[in-house]
């Protein structure tokens, strides 16, 4: 049996259907990002998220939406950030990430997802330039969905 493709969602990527649709860009994302959501609850795609994932949705003036509260429950590994991550995170700042970002490339990483999924150019560009040292790619969910099997 074969285990289904792991993907960490970054907290912009997992806000995306929150936002205001307004756009095509948000749009497409987010129909994307609900997509990879059926896959989820679906069990075809396992969900690996963070520590820093959890904290980023709690520090919301209201915590994370309803709507965001049940998906939650669909997360199946929470990677803890310990000092591997944070050392991981510091190279990943000195490449241009900011601290947060960097923090979630590294528990991606240390997870050994397939896959970050992200809708921020910045870690998108980086990540890209540094896959020869990257552990794990960063694709948006657009490109992402349309690249894998139904």
């Amino acid at each position: 049996m074969t285990m289904p493709t792991r993907v960490y969602l970054d907290t912009c990527c997992l806000n995306r259907p929150f936002d205001a649709q307004v756009g095509e860009r948000v749009r497409l994302e987010t129909a994307a990002v609900l997509s990879v959501l059926d896959r989820i609850r679906s069990g075809r795609v396992e969900w690996l998220g963070s520590t820093v994932l959890l904290a980023e949705l709690a520090r919301r003036p209201d915590g994370p939406p309803e709507g965001m509260r049940e998906l939650l429950r669909y997360m199946r590994r929470v990677v803890p950030v310990s000092g591997a991550e944070e050392s991981r995170a510091r190279q990943w700042m000195a490449l241009g990430l900011h601290a947060m970002d960097a923090l979630h490339v590294a528990c991606a990483e240390a997870g050994h997802a397939s896959v970050i999924l992200t809708t921020d150019d910045r870690v998108l560009r980086v990540v890209r330039r540094a896959s020869g040292i990257a552990h794990v790619p960063a694709r948006n969910p657009r490109e992402w969905i349309g690249g894998i099997q139904p």
